[in-house]
């Protein structure tokens, strides 16, 4: 009888254990894509004590420094993203040194690429490779849109772009605040009238007037105004480009902003087609 019921009991007990709610399954925690940097870019001078650094990651953000403590992550737009993928996975490595022969406060510029490819960088890929990271840390300069007045400046320049894209020339117009000789001198038929020149230059002089991308500060010019990268899409979505010399692609236009009494104004027209 005792074995009996210490049986009863065991069957009870694996019973009761069976009908417990299952444990729930264990899942991995994602982790994150590691932070390795592949480009990293340094301009130093010695009697004008400045000193710029720019750490590009393969997670496509830019550490912006300088000696005076100032730090700034810029992620990168679509352009540039496509620019570093390509250096990486076609370059061998880089590692490049050069000062300038200036007898007092030469210039030192130090650029360090680790590259997945086969091929040496020639002297073209080198020097836009410098390019790339001395506009990050221009980009740099005022530190990221922010500001109300960049902000706002950036504002202006979305809405002059948009207008131009969905026809509203009129709009486009009062946001344009550039030179317009050269759309007088695309059509000396139209006299007096910039919402008609803008809207002949989009629909007929081959202006590129395409929904913007992305909108991206770069940090103020020698007259005071404020520079802007923009990218654009294509009608199927895909990011624009203009083929330049020797077959190199622009995907991202500079634009600048200036301020006036009435808010601000663009002064660059969308890019014309080659």
């Amino acid at each position: 009888m005792k074995f009996i019921g210490v049986s009863i009991i065991v069957l009870i007990s694996l019973l009761l254990a069976s009908c417990r709610a299952p444990l729930a399954a264990q899942t991995a925690t994602p982790t994150a894509a590691p932070k390795i940097a592949v480009l990293v870019w340094e301009r130093n001078a010695g009697i004008a004590a400045f000193c710029d650094k720019v750490v590009v990651y393969s997670t496509n953000v830019a550490e912006v420094s300088d000696c005076h403590g100032s730090k700034i992550e810029i992620r990168l737009n679509s352009s540039q993203s496509a620019q570093l993928t390509d250096w990486i996975t076609t370059l061998r490595n880089i590692s490049y040194h050069n000062t300038d022969p200036a007898p007092a406060d030469a210039i030192t510029i130090i650029l360090a690429f680790t590259g997945e490819g086969t091929q040496e960088a020639d002297t073209d890929s080198l020097n836009a490779m410098l390019a790339f990271a001395a506009e990050l840390q221009a980009m740099s300069a005022g530190g990221p849109l922010g500001s109300p007045a960049q902000k706002a400046a950036g504002q202006a320049l979305h809405d002059y772009l948009t207008a131009l894209n969905t026809g509203d020339y009129i709009l486009a117009a009062k946001l344009y605040g550039g030179d317009t000789s050269i759309l007088q001198t695309w059509n000396p038929d139209i006299l007096n009238d910039l919402p008609a020149l803008l809207e002949r230059a989009c629909t007929q002089n081959g202006l590129n007037c395409l929904a913007p991308r992305s909108v991206h500060y770069r940090g103020p010019d020698a007259s005071g105004a404020s520079q802007f990268l923009v990218e654009f899409n294509n009608l199927d979505g895909t990011l624009f480009s203009v083929s330049e010399n020797e077959g190199s692609l622009t995907r991202s236009f500079r634009f600048r902003v200036l301020a006036n009494a009435g808010g601000f104004v663009v002064l660059d027209l969308p890019p014309l087609s080659p």
